[in-house]
């Protein structure tokens, strides 16, 4: 089973006949090309809008499957519509045989045309002279003349050691501060934007939270749910009392460092850097995002 599988029960607000191909009584909780509706014959995938709209919902009852046991080819999704079989094929393999036949005959004619003995140009050998004399290899390597006066040896000077200079210049932490990407202390936040279809129940349930904790969580409210929009979800867990609530926010200028954003903004500085997972100072840069703690 799909670890986002959901089994279904008698009080599941979805449709009975949806479910996975191989585990009809299970289910993915979000619109998925897994999601199959076994009231078709064949069972078919629903487009995902569909499954968002009629079949993941309490509409269930509207759906056209229904009534007629069969969806309409525009609810079917494309990847997944059953295609007639090839009419073609003995056609098809005919030619195939064909061709192969004519590459064969004009191989064989080539070769009887050119079936000529390719004699093989005699290696050239080489003769070397026994009786040139080797070279003579004189040594060009001056002898030191000895001398009686010792040489002074000479005096090491240390040199001083250079000291190390530490700076406190705020680090860049690429992919933390993307969406999608945990953030957060004990209980890890990410950032979600908003998909055509999306249902804030199901995204809840996807990330084993509830709308309310959602809710509870945003600054500014999430509904109604406007598609591209960026909101804050608590991961695996319903209980956010002791969390502030939070603004998503995309840095649209140069890269800048969090201790000026929270001064910019005026938002606690210790709060946004632990939030973001910087125990130090550090560097956002243009398109990153930033977890705002804002007080209620």
């Amino acid at each position: 089973m799909s670890p986002n599988a959901k089994t279904k029960d008698k009080t599941s607000l979805f449709c009975p006949y949806l479910g996975l191909r191989e585990d009809p009584g299970s289910l993915a909780a979000y619109p998925s090309p897994h999601n199959v509706c076994h009231r078709c014959s064949p069972p078919s995938v629903p487009v995902l809008h569909h499954q968002s709209s009629t079949c993941l919902t309490s509409n269930y009852a509207t759906c056209p499957a229904q009534t007629d046991s069969a969806l309409p080819h525009e609810l079917i999704l494309p990847s997944t519509n059953p295609r007639r079989p090839q009419q073609n094929t003995p056609i098809v393999w005919g030619a195939a045989v064909l061709l192969v036949g004519a590459i064969l005959v004009a191989i064989v004619l080539f070769a009887t045309k050119n079936n000529r003995p390719v004699v093989a140009a005699p290696l050239a050998t080489a003769t070397v002279d026994a009786a040139l004399p080797a070279p003579q290899i004189r040594s060009t390597e001056v002898q030191p003349t000895p001398s009686n006066t010792p040489e002074p040896s000479p005096t090491a000077t240390p040199s001083p050691i250079p000291t190390p200079t530490f700076t406190s210049e705020p680090q860049i932490q690429p992919g933390v501060h993307k969406l999608q990407s945990e953030l957060g202390g004990d209980i890890k936040l990410i950032m979600y934007r908003i998909l055509d279809g999306d249902q804030l129940p199901i995204v809840a349930r996807r990330y084993q939270t509830s709308p309310e904790a959602v809710q509870a969580i945003n600054f500014k409210s999430v509904y109604p749910l406007w598609v591209n929009h960026v909101i804050v979800i608590p991961l695996n867990t319903e209980d956010v009392t002791e969390l502030p609530k939070f603004e998503a926010y995309e840095i649209t200028d140069a890269q800048i460092d969090l201790q000026s954003l929270a001064e910019i903004l005026g938002v606690d500085s210790a709060q946004i850097k632990y939030y973001n997972l910087c125990p130090q100072n550090c560097l956002v840069q243009k398109g990153d995002w930033v977890l705002l703690p804002r007080q209620p």
